[in-house]
């Protein structure tokens, strides 16, 4: 019985801390992509930029403990990469950069929800 008891505990704290975790996931990537949006529509995206990057970095710090992507990496690239071709001008090629940040982050979310063809 005492057994039942503790392995009924420890299930309910495994499924409660997933859904927590995806709960958050989603939470944090869906804030992130809207202040993403909004550096793209800013007319000058520098501020905008530095704004989400500092918000990129808290969150990369606690996401990347639950989580290993190569996205992290790849995300904070693009955020160098977004700087300085705002910083020339390049606004086309600061437009491509801003669409996969966007796709990159919005991967993080998916791959990692609670859906039956990620855990097999």
């Amino acid at each position: 019985m005492k057994a039942t008891v503790i392995i009924s505990v420890l299930l309910i704290l495994l499924i409660g801390s997933s859904l927590w975790f995806s709960f958050y996931m989603n939470q944090a990537t869906e804030e992130l992509l809207q202040e993403l949006d909004a550096v793209g529509k800013a007319e000058d995206p520098l501020p905008a930029l530095d704004k989400f990057t500092e918000h990129w970095e808290e969150e990369s710090k606690i996401l990347e403990i639950i989580v290993d992507h190569e996205e992290f990496d790849l995300i904070n690239c693009n955020l160098w990469t977004m700087r300085a071709q705002a910083e020339q001008g390049q606004m086309e090629d600061f437009a491509v950069s801003l669409a996969v940040t966007q796709k990159l982050i919005a991967h993080i979310a998916l791959k990692n929800s609670v859906q039956l063809n990620n855990i097999f």
